[in-house]
């Protein structure tokens, strides 16, 4: 038995090797290329466009009693361009890219990673990140948080790389393409393709490490309504809640470069995606905790004020129809849960219309709600709240009984859809103001 454990304390000595010891990175070593040892990342390999592994396999020339693991793909980076070509690099694909080839290439990177554990562990970890069934985003966002959370860091990060892939923007699109379906109202062709430009471009940015996360949660949380799965809630409030606070380490270190708002804008965004799955009664609290993100945000966008308006007000019409979606859908919640709750609005809204005013909003088709009432109900919270900038009841009243619909307003992709958005309006006009009259008799008497 002593005789046993010795050979195989012998066994794991190390042993010298003849030559001298290596010191290129691996990707150049495989690709017998000369290595110009730059740390943490090799020169050569950025400048190629290639993932660096490192110079880990210099490090430890000994022999191990673990099967050697297969070695890592050499995935080139792929090239950024601007939103213009990269639209149509995608548009000029055959197909959209099909659920079975994005898990299909998820497997292949998880497989490809080299976990530096024994056989045992390596194996139970490999088929723990393999799902029973993948159909949705459900499944790859269960197996990418698993991939993230228990794989080591590498100098070359694989999940990065595979986040960076074209692959997965195709995948996100064709999801909220599915999405859309479910719109009661949807707009032509012309008029999505405009709202996607503004996403495509924050999704190619040079910071969309971060916007891709978000992009993968929102359609998973999207899917989950939809199918009525409340399974994965925890995990998901967990992932958001990582990113709300690397976010947060982030704008507390920088307030100056230009990368700030968009970082401000993907604080609100994810924040907006842990109140859709936090119980409603802690929305009040969290409206008010994303509150001076918002106003960060507002009062650093010029374009967002127009000319002359009241700088202690959030002009709320420029809001709703701006390319910034997260901050209209802050105000759109804040209006919302101030009505339901009967508490007052997180801001003070200043909600004139401008000569000006741009009425085409995505926001109202998807939440089948137009507008000029979302503006309405703004006003009739300040009126109930008895704030000082707030319009007469009777003057709301005056408006919505003079208000009358717009023809050829809007442009649909069904005809009976502009026939239902005009009844939506004359429903909107009698609810509102069956909900002023109630309110301010009750307030008056």
């Amino acid at each position: 038995m002593l005789y046993s454990d010795a050979t195989k304390v012998t066994l794991l000595k190390p042993k010298n090797r003849p030559g001298p010891k290596g010191t290129s990175c691996l990707t150049c070593k495989q690709r017998h290329k000369r290595c110009d040892q730059r740390l943490p990342l090799c020169e050569r390999c950025e400048k190629g466009g290639f993932s660096c592994l490192g110079y880990d396999h210099n490090s430890d020339r000994r022999a191990t009693p673990q099967v050697t693991q297969p070695p890592q793909q050499l995935m080139p980076r792929p090239a950024e361009d601007n939103s213009a070509s990269s639209s149509s690099s995608r548009s000029a694909r055959s197909s959209p890219l099909e659920l079975g080839e994005f898990n299909e290439t998820l497997d292949r990177s998880t497989v490809t990673l080299d976990c530096g554990r024994n056989n045992k562990d390596e194996l139970a970890l490999r088929l723990q990140l393999i799902p029973n069934h993948a159909d949705g985003p459900l499944s790859i966002f269960r197996k990418l948080i698993n991939l993230y959370t228990q794989l080591p860091h590498y100098p070359s990060d694989p999940l990065k790389t595979f986040l960076s892939n074209p692959m997965f923007d195709d995948y996100v699109w064709a999801q909220q393409e599915k999405l859309s379906q479910q719109w009661y109202f949807r707009p032509t062709e012309g008029q999505i393709k405009g709202f996607q430009k503004g996403a495509i471009s924050r999704l190619q940015g040079s910071l969309a490490s971060v916007p891709r996360w978000i992009a993968l949660i929102d359609v998973g949380i999207c899917e989950a309504f939809l199918k009525g799965d409340a399974s994965q809630i925890q995990l998901q409030n967990l992932w958001i809640t990582h990113i709300q606070n690397s976010l947060k380490c982030e704008l507390s270190y920088d307030t100056t470069s230009h990368k700030v708002q968009e970082q401000r804008g993907d604080f609100i965004h994810v924040s907006l995606l842990k109140i859709m799955i936090t119980h409603s009664s802690y929305t009040y609290q969290m409206l008010r905790n994303i509150t001076p993100a918002f106003l960060q945000a507002v009062f650093s966008d010029p374009t967002l004020w127009p000319r002359d308006c009241d700088p202690t007000c959030i002009p709320l019409s420029s809001i709703l129809c701006g390319e910034a979606h997260e901050l209209a859908y802050f105000a759109l919640i804040d209006c919302s849960c101030a009505m339901a709750f009967g508490l007052p609005q997180q801001l003070e809204y200043d909600t004139t219309v401008p000569s000006q005013f741009n009425r085409f909003s995505f926001h109202q088709w998807a939440n089948g709600c137009p507008t000029e009432f979302q503006l309405v109900l703004a006003d009739i919270n300040a009126c109930r709240d008895k704030s000082t900038t707030a319009r007469d009841w009777r003057d709301i009243e005056g408006w919505l009984l003079a208000w009358q619909s717009r023809p050829a307003q809007y442009e649909f992709t069904e005809s009976w859809m502009t026939v239902a958005w005009y009844a939506v309006q004359e429903l909107a006009t009698c609810t509102v103001g069956v909900s002023l009259h109630g309110r301010m008799q009750r307030l008056f008497e």
